[in-house]
């Protein structure tokens, strides 16, 4: 069963917000000090609630840090995955609701 890495209440600070600046949010990990079984579980990162309209472009990428440090920036990032919605025209709902899920290690 991987580890699901959810935000913590901080990220009601930040969320709901609009997409247009690098938004930052501290997702608490799994201890440090786990058994080698633990560290070899696929920690799972959720983004839950995004809305987007059905005919806009939309895209925004998402990178982690490993270092816990709270100077960590840019350079000690790594790419987790993209969000990607590609303009489309529906009979019906302009917006949709919808997640992503990014498998980390």
């Amino acid at each position: 069963m991987p580890n699901l890495l959810v935000c913590d209440s901080r990220s009601a600070d930040v969320f709901p917000t609009k997409l247009d600046k690098v938004v930052k949010v501290v997702v608490p990990r799994p201890k440090k000090s786990r058994s080698k079984k633990e560290e070899e579980e696929e920690e799972i990162l959720m983004i839950e609630g995004i809305e987007v309209e059905r005919d806009v472009f939309v895209k925004f990428d998402v990178f982690v840090n490993n270092e816990e440090e709270a100077k960590s920036g840019p350079e000690k990032s790594e790419f987790a995955g993209s969000f990607v919605n590609v303009p489309h025209k529906h009979k019906h709902h302009t917006k949709i609701k919808t997640w992503l899920r990014l498998g980390t290690t």
